[in-house]
């Protein structure tokens, strides 16, 4: 596997820099090629476990404390809740909905990457609430409100 990284790596130095194929590619350049996609796919693969972890737990709060409760939570998604209770949308169109013009402004303000990742989590959130099951806690107001509100903050959290 490292052989054929090596060779993949300089392959792609000696293409980028314009170098004939008979051209020394030095071993540090190879390395440090080999470093950057080690660490960029490391990144990549701690957000992926993040969001999905964030998404689970918006989820969990959501269907069993929220919901069943009648209880209202903040930002996009509590209006997503309020206006799937008045006209008894499916709540987890309305999430999406609701969210796609702060996808989009995102995407202006903030970049590709930054819209990509939340259009990504906002759709698995989405099918995560209309696919997966989760049993309903407890009624106690203030468990509901406690306990509700911490998992939705966990789900809510921006990667840092």
């Amino acid at each position: 596997m490292n052989q054929f990284l090596t060779r993949f790596i300089t392959q792609h130095i000696k293409k980028s820099s314009g170098s004939p194929d008979n051209g020394e590619i030095s071993s540090y350049q190879v390395a440090k090629k080999i470093r950057v996609l080690k660490v960029l796919s490391t990144t990549w693969i701690k957000d992926i476990l993040l969001i999905l972890a964030g998404i689970f737990s918006a989820a969990f709060a959501l269907k069993s404390f929220l919901l069943p409760n009648h209880f209202i939570d903040g930002g996009a998604t509590g209006i997503a809740l309020l206006i799937t209770g008045i006209s008894k949308w499916n709540l987890a169109i309305t999430i999406v909905v609701i969210n796609l013009p702060f996808i989009v402004l995102g995407y202006k303000v903030i970049g590709t990457q930054f819209a990509f990742k939340t259009a990504g989590a906002i759709a698995c959130l989405s099918l995560v609430m209309a696919t997966v099951s989760f049993p309903d806690i407890t009624n106690e107001k203030i468990l509901v409100a406690v306990f509700g509100g911490f998992f939705s903050w966990c789900g809510d959290r921006p990667l840092r």
